[in-house]
């Protein structure tokens, strides 16, 4: 899976924002296993999306 659009500034912004969240749980943890389902799931959902935004974009055309 690529992380294209995510730079190491993001990231680490982010994980500042997670320190500071009232949410964030510094014992949470996450699987190997976890992890790739969310990818997977992730990688499914960017398809279902470009592929409905192509077709409602394709229906302005006609």
């Amino acid at each position: 899976m690529k992380n294209e659009g995510i730079s190491k500034g993001k990231i680490i912004n982010y994980h500042c924002y997670l320190r500071q969240n009232p949410h964030y749980k510094p014992s949470y943890a996450i699987t190997l296993e976890e992890l790739e389902w969310l990818g997977e799931r992730v990688a499914y959902l960017q398809a279902l999306t470009e592929r409905l935004c192509k077709a409602k974009i394709a229906s302005y055309l006609e």
